[in-house]
């Protein structure tokens, strides 16, 4: 019996590590740490837009064409990856009044072949969550936000935030850990 429950406890501490988060500073709530920028991105914060477009996660988030400039900006962050294994990444995305704008997220491997390439729209003043999966080729993954908005954001800043990139907890291990945990109270009742 303790060897069950000790075998369960084992399997979720395992489970929990799988979600960590390989990016630095993924809420940039460390300024631009761990981060790499071009063209026009900052950090802002909800009161340079009035108290609007709350930051997802903390105060701090990236804030793209302040001042009304031709869509230009990105940043990116390089982490460790291991061949053929999945990844998942998540962020928050949108803008600072209610007009939708585009942001670009791409991952590309070490030896430059692209892993995943996608748009995503968004409206503020909310930020929206969206996510998608990749997989790594090599020993190195690079992740990018490029603002692609088809306007001169014009009083519209594209809001970046909450960046996370993990490795998806198989369901596999849910499911063990949860018929280890059922069997050892089907033990304990029976005796």
């Amino acid at each position: 019996m303790k060897k069950i429950l000790a075998l369960a406890a084992l399997a979720l501490s395992f489970s929990g590590a799988a979600q960590a988060n390989l990016l630095v500073n993924g809420n940039f709530e460390n300024g631009g740490s761990g981060w790499y920028g071009a063209g026009m991105v900052s950090l802002a914060t909800p009161v340079y837009f009035g108290g609007g477009s709350p930051a997802a996660n903390g105060q701090w988030m990236v804030a793209y064409n302040i001042g009304d400039q031709q869509p230009n900006g990105a940043v990116w962050q390089s982490f460790a990856t291991v061949a053929g294994q999945k990844y998942h990444v998540t962020f928050d995305w949108g803008t600072n009044n209610g007009i939708v704008q585009q942001i670009a997220a791409s991952v590309t491997a070490g030896n430059g072949s692209v892993l995943a390439n996608d748009l995503f729209a968004g409206s503020g003043p909310a930020l929206g969550s969206f996510a998608f999966d990749f997989f790594a080729v090599d020993s190195v993954a690079t992740l990018r936000f490029t603002d692609v908005a088809g306007n001169y954001t014009y009083s519209t800043d594209g809001l970046l935030d909450n960046v996370s990139a993990t490795v998806p907890e198989p369901a596999s291990l849910v499911l063990l850990s949860l018929g280890l945990a059922g069997m050892g109270a089907l033990r304990r009742r029976q005796r």
